[in-house]
């Protein structure tokens, strides 16, 4: 009986983890420059191919929608 007086924190606690990583997400999306940098440490970021920049670009955007999707999910059922 203890535990359906846990069960509304531990849903809390899930969401707001869903949303900073959704934002954090979408953030490497938006500045993938600033994410290969902080990657990266103090190696010269002139020398870095597009390559790495539109992959952090596209993971982020994958999972920025991923997070959205959850997050809309989680209205439908409540």
């Amino acid at each position: 009986m203890d535990m359906a007086a846990a069960a509304p924190l531990i849903s809390f606690m899930l969401a707001m983890l869903l949303i900073v990583s959704t934002g954090t997400a979408w953030f490497a999306a938006l500045h993938p420059r600033f994410i290969g940098r902080f990657i990266q440490g103090n190696e010269d970021s002139n020398e870095t191919d597009a390559g790495l920049y539109l992959s952090i670009r596209l993971g982020g955007m994958a999972l920025g929608l991923i997070g959205v999707f959850l997050l809309f999910l989680g209205d439908v059922f409540a």
